[in-house]
């Protein structure tokens, strides 16, 4: 199993015995346009803000009716 840099391993986690690291997540933008959503983590990328874009594989499941729109989140601090 493929662990993040600094991720300790401990007994009695579903994960593999990993732990992951818990950070309240905030969400930046709520959005199905997928140019906007690249810009924005290279725009973050650029600042060393790490984010993570959720709902990705829903939104392509559901079609190109854009009821299941991507959201862009960050670490909270």
């Amino acid at each position: 199993m493929c662990r993040p840099s600094g991720v300790k391993s401990g007994a009695g986690s579903r994960f593999g015995g990993a732990q992951w690291p818990r950070a309240e997540m905030v969400e930046l933008v709520r959005t199905n346009n997928p140019v906007l959503l690249s810009w924005l983590l290279a725009e973050l990328a650029s600042r060393d803000i790490a984010a993570v874009v959720l709902d990705v594989h829903t939104s392509i499941v559901e079609g190109s009716i854009s009821a299941i729109p991507r959201r862009l989140m960050v670490a909270s601090d």
